[in-house]
Order: C-alpha cells, then sequence, then structure tokens
C-alpha cells in the first residue's frame, strides 16, 4: 500500500478495494469506448495495470497501461457507471493512512464503489467474482468507496 506524493508525477499501480479485495480492471483489457472498468479477482494481469497520473493539484487520471484507456465517468450521478475512454479525465482522491476514495471533480459527493462491498449493489450472478465500479453517494469509511494502491515492479 502506498502513500501517494504530491503532484506531479506519474506512476504505474495496481489499485485494490479495500472492502472486496478486487483489483481495478478493464474488463477484457479492452480499448474500445464504454467498456466497463470492475472490480475483478486478483491476478495481476494487463487489465489490472494502471499508469496513474497527478496533476499539481493532485488530481489523478486512470490509464489502463496496456490499452492507454483512461478510466471515466461519463454520467456523474448516483449508481453512474466508471467506464473506459479514450479521453483524459482526472478524479479527485481524498484520504489517508494509503487508503483513498476517489471522486469526480464535477460530482465531489460520489465516490468509486464496488457491488458487493458495503453498497448493497447487486453482482453478477454468472461470474460473482466481477463487481461493476460504480460511483455512489460518498460515505467516509466506508471499505467499499476505500482503494489502496500497490506499486509494480
Amino acid at each position: 500500500m502506498s502513500q501517494l506524493p504530491k503532484g506531479p508525477w506519474t506512476k504505474t499501480f495496481f489499485v485494490k478495494n479495500v472492502g472486496t479485495g478486487s483489483m481495478l480492471d478493464l474488463n477484457g483489457a479492452s480499448a474500445v469506448q464504454g467498456t466497463r472498468i470492475q472490480g475483478y479477482q486478483q491476478n495481476y494481469g494487463t487489465a489490472q495495470t494502471w499508469s496513474v497520473s497527478a496533476d499539481e493539484d493532485n488530481n489523478l487520471a486512470f490509464m489502463n497501461a496496456n490499452t492507454n484507456t483512461y478510466a471515466y465517468s461519463p454520467e456523474p450521478i448516483n449508481g453512474g457507471n466508471v467506464v473506459g475512454s479514450a479521453t483524459l479525465v482526472r478524479f479527485k482522491v481524498v484520504g489517508d493512512g494509503g487508503k483513498y476514495q476517489i471522486k469526480p471533480l464535477d460530482a465531489n459527493d460520489l465516490a468509486w464503489s464496488l457491488a458487493n462491498g458495503n453498497d448493497c449493489t447487486p453482482a453478477s450472478t454468472v461470474f460473482p467474482s466481477i463487481e461493476p465500479v460504480l460511483l455512489q453517494v460518498s460515505v467516509s469509511g466506508n471499505p467499499a468507496q476505500q482503494w489502496v494502491f500497490e506499486t509494480v515492479g
């Protein structure tokens, strides 16, 4: 688990959800616009490798290191999806002690959250280890909304 430094910087990470232990994963490591970003069992594959860059305000962009696809929230509303996009989008990261909430800059009351955490979002019944990353109302200390950054390499 890494404490994030002040920006600007770019580093490669695996991003793990505290509540489920699932890794941030670009479904199928696909570069197709709108591909679901999900929590998936830890396998340290290319779909789970993220190049994370911070600007001078420490807002982060998450780019899949294999596909150059960015994390994006097309609808910054409660229940909105986090998907892959060709467009660089930055998110506010809030937290300390190595555990962080990831929030859209234009909807600071929302945070990335995983199904099967404490938010009662239904998980896939076909693939129970796959959990969609959704925007949900930010709740401080909710492990389903806390993420840790593990340095690659």
